[in-house]
């Protein structure tokens, strides 16, 4: 399921998105691979090792966008994530 949110989340990509507020202000962002995993919350599933690699300052290894590219490329699995006693947590209906 959370790769398959990934190849949704593809289509958008680096995408410049533009929003106008009231007081003619425009707010402008793009979505990076980086951003993937904070987006659908999986730094809240503290209790798997990759992810306590991921939010750990002092790792070098794991980041957010190899993260990406290891759910992508099928390394990392749905039920590594499932796993977690956190996964209810975010777990899309």
């Amino acid at each position: 399921m959370i790769r398959d949110i990934l190849l949704d989340y593809e289509k958008i990509l680096y995408k410049s998105i533009q929003i106008g507020l009231e007081d003619t202000q425009l707010i402008s962002f793009e979505f990076k691979a980086g951003n993937f995993a904070h987006l659908i919350g999986l730094h809240k599933l503290k209790d798997i090792s990759i992810i306590q690699k991921l939010n750990d300052e002092n790792n070098k290894f794991v980041t957010a966008k190899s993260l990406y590219l290891d759910i992508k490329n099928e390394i990392v699995s749905d039920s590594e994530f499932e796993a977690s006693q956190h996964y209810p947590k975010i777990k899309i209906k």
